[in-house]
């Protein structure tokens, strides 16, 4: 894969707009011992110049290839770890700085984001989850991540409840809280109505084109060993159809939440996937009365789908 090597005059121009000295020489030490552990200096310094308080720094942008091509080159367990990290960078980092980045460099990129979207969900389709205890909300959310960032964003919002806030379709604002039982309003009034919009799901996935090449048909053979149910064409649906930069946000976040439902043994994933679930109900507006099914009006850090 292509990379933009060390004597590119690009670095020195990452550093000129902010980019510390030496981070060249950072990358060498962590590839030649790529450890992500607490206890690796080198990493944390690396971590520390490329991503720091939801954003991405310039350098982020010459480094992630790099790291793309370490991880495809790491025994699983490592390299789950490496994804997971990049995963978050990205989903997390709702304020990419990439200013003073030429143009090759952004090319350069985004072809090793598509490497590391197939790589990832090849990883997914190996890995052996059943005796994995920990949990994988950030490596089930890089390969959405790597396709939109916004697609994995969900996967940074890990907790029990869930403060959000949406419009209804006449322009009221209104913070909800989430919670396994429903979905409440500020004043904490029961606003949910709790019938999961699938069939929104289906129909926005039927309208999908299929993607070309498409590596989500990998995901096939995982999804065919899962407990035969409804959501379960669902997925297997969109897989065929394929996650895209076009797919409606709706089904990005449906096949996460079911990846994440059924990958995993650990059960505050579990848990997670069923909270989220609820941002599939139909609620209604307090202000106005207004219907609609909350994750249509969800307002993300990224905006929201038209």
């Amino acid at each position: 894969m292509r990379k933009i090597e060390f004597g590119h005059e690009a670095w020195r121009q990452a550093e000129e707009i902010g980019a510390e000295p030496g981070i060249r020489e950072l990358v060498e030490q962590f590839r030649e011992c790529p450890d992500t552990g607490m206890d690796s200096d080198v990493f944390a310094e690396l971590c520390e110049r490329i991503c720091e308080s939801n954003t991405i720094y310039p350098a982020f942008y010459l480094v992630f290839p790099y790291l793309v091509e370490i991880a495809m080159g790491q025994p699983p367990t490592q390299a789950g770890e490496l994804w997971e990290w990049m995963g978050a960078w990205i989903s997390e980092s709702y304020q990419p700085y990439a200013a003073g980045m030429s143009r090759e460099v952004m090319d350069v990129y985004r072809e090793s984001l598509a490497v590391a979207e197939e790589a990832v969900l090849d990883f997914l389709c190996r890995y052996d989850f059943s005796s994995h205890r920990d949990s994988i909300h950030y490596v089930t959310g890089a390969p959405f991540a790597f396709v939109k960032p916004e697609f994995g964003y969900l996967s940074t919002m890990f907790d029990t409840e869930l403060w959000e806030e949406a419009s209804c379709p006449e322009g009221h604002m209104e913070t909800y809280i989430i919670r396994r039982k429903g979905i409440t309003d500020s004043g904490n009034r029961s606003v949910s109505v709790q019938e999961t919009a699938w069939e929104e799901v289906r129909s926005l996935t039927d309208k999908m084109p299929v993607r070309q090449p498409n590596p989500w048909t990998g995901l096939l053979s995982v999804i065919d060993g899962f407990e035969d149910c409804a959501e379960k064409h669902m997925a297997k649906a969109v897989c065929r159809k394929g996650i895209s930069q076009e797919t409606p946000f709706p089904v990005a976040v449906f096949l996460y939440l079911y990846l994440l439902r059924n990958l995993d043994r650990a059960e505050e994933d579990a848990e997670f996937s069923q909270l989220c679930r609820r941002m599939f109900d139909r609620i209604s507006c307090p202000a106005c009365g207004a219907q609609f099914v909350f994750i249509d009006g969800w307002q993300h850090p990224f905006g929201t789908e038209a």
